[in-house]
C-alpha cells in the first residue's frame, strides 16, 4: 500500500500525524512498531516521514493532546487511540462502518486451522466468508461452521478502546491449512471486495460516510 490516503483536512492534524492515528484505530500498538525502519513492512502501508526523534515528539503531542493514552510502560511503551483521537481520526478518514470486517486465524484443540470472521453487520461477515472463499484467502473444507451475532465474541472484540458498537456478527469456520498469500488472487479480491479490513483498503469506499446513514452504527 503506497497510495496517499484522502482526508477531508478538517483538522490541524499533520499527515505523520494522522498516518499513526490511521494504525491505531483498531487496537494497541507498541512504540517500536511505529519507528519509520518497521513501518511499511510492519503495517503494508504508506510510511510516515518522522525520524526516531522525531517520533517521540509527535506522539508526546499527540498524547499532550489526548488523542492517545500511554497504556503500558514495562517493557515497551504502548499506545491507545482515545475517544477524541478517534473523533478526530474519523473527521478526516470518513471510515464506513458498516463495511468493516476484520479476520483472525487461529488452531483447534486437535491442531486444526480456523478462521473467526467479525463484522459491525451480517452483510459484510458474509461478503468476506464468501469472496474470501472465491479467492483463496482461505478454503473452507467440510467441517464446522458457524455464524453468531453477538455483543461480544470471546477474546476478539471490536469494541476499541476508544469506540463501540451495538453488535458483532460473528463466523467461526475450520479451513484448508495453507498460506494466503501464497494462494490468495489479491487483484480479484480487491476488485471485488464490498467490505474493508484495513485502513488502506477503506479508501475504497470514500465519501459513502457523508451520507446519513453511513456511520449510525456506534453509540
Amino acid at each position: 500500500m503506497t497510495n496517499k490516503m484522502r482526508r477531508t483536512g478538517k483538522t490541524e492534524l499533520t499527515d505523520d500525524e494522522l498516518i499513526l492515528l490511521d494504525i491505531l484505530f483498531d487496537g494497541r500498538v507498541r512504540q517500536r512498531m511505529l519507528r519509520r525502519k518497521y513501518f511499511q513492512e510492519q503495517w503494508n502501508y504508506q510510511p510516515h516521514n518522522l525520524d526516531d526523534d522525531e517520533l517521540l515528539v509527535t506522539l508526546k503531542k499527540l498524547v499532550d493532546s489526548g488523542f492517545l493514552e500511554i497504556t503500558d510502560e514495562q517493557s515497551d511503551i504502548i499506545y491507545a487511540m482515545t475517544p477524541l483521537g478517534g473523533q478526530k481520526w474519523e473527521s478526516e478518514r470518513l471510515p464506513v462502518w458498516h463495511r468493516f470486517a476484520t479476520e483472525f486465524y487461529g488452531r483447534t484443540l486437535r491442531d486444526s486451522p480456523y478462521v473467526t470472521i467479525l463484522a459491525i453487520t451480517a452483510e459484510a461477515r458474509d461478503d468476506l466468508w464468501n469472496l474470501g472463499n472465491e479467492t483463496h484467502l482461505f478454503k473452507y473444507r467440510t467441517g464446522f461452521l458457524k455464524k453468531i451475532t453477538t455483543k461480544n465474541f470471546d477474546n476478539h472484540s471490536m469494541d476499541f478502546d476508544w469506540k463501540q458498537f451495538p453488535e458483532l456478527h460473528a463466523l467461526v469456520a475450520t479451513i484448508r491449512d495453507r498460506n494466503p498469500l501464497e494462494y490468495c488472487d489479491w487483484e480479484r479480491f480487491n476488485q471485488k471486495r464490498t467490505f474493508w479490513r484495513t485502513i488502506g483498503e477503506s479508501d475504497k469506499f470514500w465519501g459513502e460516510a457523508t451520507n446519513s446513514s453511513a456511520n449510525k452504527l456506534d453509540n
